[in-house]
């Protein structure tokens, strides 16, 4: 059986929160679904995160567009192991409250690749 959380997995996440960095925002991860990729020269894994941020429109708001603009092409994971390739917001969904409250629904790909 697989970690929940893989090397890749934590990778990702650790660029996700980076970029919300928010305290008035709350990141909750849904539902994690990773396969094995490979090319001619590289190995690593898909990666695709159903998410959540909460928190005010505006903070909500930031967040979310931070995250479809900044998405890094190139991330290490601090031990050159491991290298974020591509990630990217493909779903992004807003839903906001009256009494200011909202809600950004994500669907983030990603591929990791192993040094």
């Amino acid at each position: 059986m697989r970690s929940f959380i893989q090397d890749g997995h934590s990778l990702v996440l650790r660029v996700i929160r980076k970029l919300v960095a928010d305290p008035a925002v709350v990141l909750v991860v849904e539902e994690v679904h990773s396969r094995d990729w490979a090319s001619a020269t590289f190995v690593g894994q898909l990666h695709r995160m159903d998410c959540k941020l909460k928190g005010s429109f505006e903070a909500v708001q930031a967040a979310a567009q931070r995250l479809r603009d900044e998405l890094p092409e190139s991330d290490a994971d601090g031990s050159e192991r491991l290298f974020l390739a591509d990630a990217s917001v493909t779903a992004l969904r807003m839903t906001g409250r009256r009494d200011g409250r909202a809600t950004a629904s994500l669907s983030i790909e990603a591929l990791t690749l192993l040094a």
